[in-house]
């Protein structure tokens, strides 16, 4: 300013500051014009502001009313800017009633002050209260009201409130014990855990007197119906909506109760009590020795129930104490209700049969036979046949040889078979049967390796039809592509054929899958491929396949699937004990786990179950074939 006024000498420059009796009333007038009505607000109206620099200053002594101011003061600078005031509102706690106390420290480590006292007594200062007071709200004279007025508003179901709200009244389950927490004030917080069935909230009240804590404590119970009413706002603790309670009635209200009225009652094999984290939801109370799966089976007139919890019996105790002492209050045996104890458990597939029957031949140079069938259905040791036998020899990557023919079953083609293969009545009419084309295909393949993919499959048929006209016994090494895939491509969901040829870049036409010769030419290139892959990892020969997989880290690495466990008798239950023992000690990596040679070795006394949709069987049936999830039943 100096310098732009240069030329004019003895410059004074004064600001005008509006009266400070103008900034309290505008600071009055915005309290009074906002929603919030509650007695923080109140409190905040007695409080005289002042200025300090740039800062409008607002003395309080808690925290609470600190955090009301910081949840105005936006809106309050806006407001002031407005109006003339360029201020940035701010709170500043002042604990007004430890003034003496200071004075006496102050005193007492002061240099000059010689007789020093030995022990000084500090009364404890008394604790903080709210200026605002109000009569405790309680009615003696209408039994049905606990807290505030009688309340005759229409109801609202909780599923309904999306947003704040208003003069909400809702009817309220109490599923949990009383939340009563202090604060830093006369004030306590009650808390509680409400549903009406259609959806579920918190519930708080804010108490300030004893009258009104006392007959809370006293009328409010767990597993009981009350209606309250109040406002639902965002809380910003719990950061969800809450209902804020301002009058409780009392409420006569009957559960639904479950009914199963079926003449013949399901037995549920695959059942959690709470005991499973975040899957269980009935409930199971150490304290108080309930367990609602096994008392709410009984209730409704089940026989029995199996408790399946995730890798665990901790729910075992309990349930066997409810169901015995039901029994014996039963005369007629027959009534009597059967516990089934079980667990569900993660399988580990340590069961990998990529080769069957092993070799020492190489992979490169040795000529493979790759072949495929189609059949008459899944049953391969019933009434179902070979229809076509297609194969390939491959050697090096080059097919040097084919073989492809259909046969007859003497018998019309299933529809479904019609539709997967498209062979039909006509096709197949004349040709030769299948004791012939068997043994023209076993002379063809001689003792060459034999591939397929899901070779379990096709060798039972193989098998089945050797028998079945005495053609000797079935000797060739046999190399599974469905398993190969499975040790090899392990970051890979999709194993079936449709999704290798992809894979590996084989050229395919998915209208001419299930095709016996097509099937067997697209699996051919594959294997070619996963050779190549092979070599290239040092893995040389058939008998070096095995090494894809460590045995001693398998738990770790193998495929893994849920699959429920349940005792038959005393046997059984032993030996369920020890296996989740070991899922959860020797086999632990991550979840607890069990191998499935483990499982095969404890089976005795063990019912075995697919268990979730987590199961080899639903696994199975998302990424292979109809036929070959025929696997799994046979």
């Amino acid at each position: 300013m100096k310098n732009t006024f240069k030329d004019v000498d003895n410059i004074e420059l004064s600001l005008k500051v509006k009266e400070m009796k103008y900034i309290e009333d505008y600071y009055l007038n915005y309290l009074n014009n906002l929603d919030d009505k509650s007695f923080f607000i109140e409190n905040l109206k007695e409080i005289k502001p002042y200025l300090e620099n740039n800062y409008l200053i607002l003395e309080v002594d808690s925290i609470l009313l600190s955090n009301k101011v910081n949840e105005i003061k936006v809106g309050l600078s806006k407001y002031l800017m407005e109006k003339g005031y360029s201020v940035t509102v701010e709170p500043k706690i002042v604990h007004k009633e430890n003034k003496e106390v200071d004075d006496l420290i102050n005193q007492s480590l002061s240099v000059d002050n010689i007789n020093i006292p030995h022990e000084v007594h500090i009364e404890e200062p008394p604790k903080k209260s709210f200026n605002f007071e109000r009569k405790p709200r309680i009615t003696e004279d209408k039994p049905n009201v606990i807290l505030g007025m009688e309340i005759k508003e229409d109801i609202t179901l909780i599923k309904n409130i999306n947003s704040a709200c208003n003069n909400v009244v809702v009817e309220a389950y109490v599923f949990a014990d009383i939340d009563i927490r202090d604060t830093k004030t006369d004030l306590k917080i009650i808390t509680l855990k409400i549903t009406d069935y259609t959806d579920s909230m918190y519930a708080k009240m804010f108490v300030n007197t004893k009258e009104e804590l006392d007959k809370i404590k006293g009328s409010i119970k767990k597993n009981k119906w009350y209606l309250l009413k109040g406002n639902v706002k965002d809380d910003a603790y719990s950061k969800e909506l809450t209902f804020t309670i301002r009058d409780i009635n009392t409420l006569e209200k009957e559960e639904n109760k479950l009914v199963d009225d079926a003449p013949q009652k399901r037995v549920e094999l695959h059942a959690h009590t709470m005991m499973s984290q975040m899957d269980g939801v009935t409930k199971l109370d150490l304290g108080e020795h309930t367990c609602e799966l096994v008392s709410k089976a009984i209730e409704m007139g089940y026989r029995g129930v199996a408790i399946t919890d995730h890798n665990g019996c901790q729910a075992f105790p309990i349930a066997y104490s409810i169901i015995t002492k039901y029994n014996k209050k039963q005369d007629d045996p027959s009534k009597y209700f059967k516990g089934l104890y079980g667990t569900e458990l993660t399988l580990v597939d340590d069961t990998v049969n990529i080769v069957v029957r092993k070799s020492d031949l190489p992979l490169k140079e040795t000529t493979f036979v790759v072949f495929d069938t189609e059949t008459t259905g899944f049953n391969a040791g019933g009434v179902d046949q070979m229809i076509e036998i297609g194969a390939v020899k491959i050697c090096n990557g080059e097919i040097i040889d084919r073989f492809d023919e259909l046969i007859d079953p003497f018998r019309p083609l299933p529809q479904k078979i019609i539709d997967l293969t498209c062979i039909t009545d006509e096709m197949v009419k004349g040709k030769r049967n299948e004791e012939e084309v068997t043994r023209s295909f076993l002379e063809w393949t001689g003792d060459l390796p034999m591939v397929a993919h899901n070779a379990k499959f096709d060798i039972s048929f193989i098998e089945a039809s050797m028998k079945k006209h005495n053609l000797g016994e079935f000797k060739n090494t046999v190399i599974d592509t469905l398993e190969l895939s499975r040790a090899l491509d392990q970051g890979y969901a999709r194993h079936s054929l449709s999704a290798l040829v992809k894979r590996y870049n084989v050229p395919w036409e998915e209208d001419a899958h299930h095709r016996a010769d097509y099937d067997a030419e697209g699996t051919a290139y594959v294997f070619h491929k996963m050779c190549q892959k092979l070599i290239q990892q040092k893995l040389t020969r058939i008998s070096d396949l095995e090494k894809l997989i460590p045995k001693d880290e398998i738990y770790k690495f193998g495929r893994t699937f849920h699959f429920n466990i349940i005792a038959k008798n005393k046997v059984g239950l032993k030996n369920l004990f020890k296996i989740i023992s070991l899922a959860n000690t020797v086999y632990l990596y991550k979840t607890p786990r069990i191998l499935r040679s483990k499982l095969n070795e404890l089976r005795e006394g063990l019912l075995i179950g697919s268990g979730c949709y987590e199961s080899e069987v639903f696994f199975e049936s998302r990424s292979i074939d109809g036929k070959l999830l025929n696997n799994f039943f046979i």
